[in-house]
């Protein structure tokens, strides 16, 4: 399955925050059909369709004439979502205190999958709070998902 490419992946991040977006993050999969460029976006207060829409026109405008993908492919453009994933440093730091489900890509102790509280990040290194384990660190790569709890 191909990535984005570095260079287009920075052509969208520039675009999205030329706009007053933040790129949370974006990906490449292959869909049913055809292959699924998905883009999540946010900002202050939150975002509605119509964000959306701007942003895809945008976007897809920037993929015409960069030409980087290969074969049809399909543009989805939206938020993040109550369970938005964390992918960088950065989203460790901005939700720490809070609880998430986190997955690992090799498992810890016999266990991949954790329910746990982010205490915060430095260097690389993600550390949380485990109910039964307490305090534990994970380097970012070592995370192959991370998604918020939805809070009711």
């Amino acid at each position: 399955m191909p990535e984005i490419s570095k260079t287009i992946q920075e052509g969208i991040e520039r675009l999205v925050t030329s706009e007053g977006y933040e790129l949370v993050h974006a990906e490449f999969k292959q869909g049913a059909s055809r292959q699924v460029l998905r883009i999540f976006i946010d900002r202050q207060g939150g975002i509605n369709l119509d964000d959306c829409q701007k942003i895809s026109r945008q976007v897809s405008t920037l993929l015409d004439v960069e030409d980087p993908l290969a074969g049809p492919y399909t543009l989805e453009v939206s938020s993040p979502g109550l369970d938005r994933g964390l992918y960088r440093e950065v989203d460790y730091r901005r939700f720490a205190g809070r609880k998430i489900r986190l997955v690992l890509r090799q498992p810890y102790q016999g266990q991949r999958k954790f329910r746990v509280s982010i205490i915060g990040v430095d260097n690389g290194l993600v550390s949380v709070l485990e109910p039964v384990r307490g305090a534990l660190s994970f380097p970012v790569e070592a995370i192959e998902k991370a998604n918020l709890e939805i809070e009711i």
